[in-house]
């Protein structure tokens, strides 16, 4: 710009000279020649006018040029300077932070806006929102394996797209899980019992678990594994022929592609001795005199035990007194005693009944 005094004066006026498109401005010294020069940045695109105020001095009064036509501002070129990526490998569901920083390609200049959008060679994607200059977005892996990041800035009304290729090296690795078995209640021999694992994900791990759950009992594996269920538990085969005593039971997770093996801490199933119930029954009653009868002992497990006595003895009582030996229990929960007509006299006769019971 130049400024130059009105009509003859020879003086040059001196100051400065504000130029501007509008939006951005610059201030130029004016010389002894009345000559200013500035530099003018320009902050948004198009082709503003360009114009010139001279604020004038201690001598000259301000004037203002005619607005003149002003460069055709063109969006500036971008480059994604700077990406991190924490943590750099991620187990199965922890979030991953991914930074990312765009910076304007000499000769622009400037602070980019806009979003970079983010996406994995695995399938999942996000949306990074920059704010001067950076943003950032998380994303979370469900399978393990080696995955490449690809970033796309959108540019803005000021800095053209552009485009950061494949970012290799991330490695997804497998979450650790943690097994809990759930505990049951004391049982009684004969009773069913049974037993559930619940398999849940280690911060910062995240996701749904498959495979199976290996149960064991006092040691010895027990029964085939057992696939989790959709909410992550297995549930165990009922067994009803635990021993009276303490039993160790644990299990493990066998883990499945994604997820780490997990052994659960064993618990012990305590198994008392169940209660018995005893009915008695002759093979006829009344009975003629002379005529023997045999007395039948019939055992069970009283609820919630469902099995049947097959140890230990009963012992009959004829009107208060044992009759013979104790007579042992079979196979099938009974015992029997033969009694002669002459045990048995005319009239009528208290028969009882005693169970020893047994270990169980």
């Amino acid at each position: 710009v130049q400024v130059s005094p009105f009509n003859s004066m020879i003086v040059m006026p001196d100051g400065t000279v504000t130029v501007s498109n509008g939006t951005d401005s610059c201030e130029a010294p004016l010389d002894e020649t009345g000559l200013g020069r500035c530099w003018l940045t320009p902050t948004s695109t198009g082709s503003a006018d360009l114009t010139a105020h001279y604020n004038g001095s201690d001598d000259f009064e301000p004037s203002d040029a005619a607005p003149v036509a002003g460069p055709v501002v063109s969006r500036a070129e971008s480059a994604i300077v700077f990406a991190s990526l924490n943590p750099h490998n991620p187990v199965v569901g922890q979030p991953m932070t991914v930074a990312v920083s765009v910076a304007p390609v000499a000769p622009g200049w400037g602070t980019p806006g806009g979003t970079v959008s983010i996406s994995a060679s695995s399938g999942q994607s996000c949306e990074a929102t920059l704010a001067g200059g950076e943003g950032s977005c998380l994303l979370s892996f469900d399978q393990v394996g080696p995955v490449t990041i690809d970033m796309d800035y959108a540019g803005d009304a000021n800095f053209l797209p552009t485009q950061w290729g494949w970012l290799n090296g991330v490695m997804v690795i497998p979450a650790e899980t943690t097994l809990v078995l759930v505990p049951s209640l004391p049982s009684v021999y004969g009773e069913p019992v049974h037993f559930t694992a619940n398999i849940s994900v280690d911060d910062p791990g995240a996701g749904s678990p498959t495979g199976a759950v290996q149960f064991t009992l006092d040691g010895a594996d027990w029964g085939d594994p057992v696939a989790l269920d959709e909410h992550g538990v297995a549930e165990s085969a009922a067994i009803n022929d635990l021993s009276v005593g303490p039993h160790l039971v644990a299990a493990i997770y066998l883990g499945d592609a994604d997820f780490l093996p997990a052994i659960a801490t064993g618990i012990t199933q305590w198994v008392a001795r169940a209660d018995s119930s005893l009915v008695l029954s002759s093979s006829q009653n009344p009975a003629p005199y002379g005529v023997p009868v045999l007395v039948t002992a019939h055992l069970a497990g009283i609820d919630p035990s469902q099995a049947v006595p097959t140890g230990g003895a009963v012992q009959f009582i004829v009107d208060g007194v044992n009759y013979g030996a104790p007579v042992a229990v079979g196979a099938d929960g009974t015992a029997a005693k033969l009694l002669p007509y002459t045990a048995l006299w005319v009239g009528s006769h208290e028969l009882t009944a005693v169970y020893s019971g047994d270990t169980s």
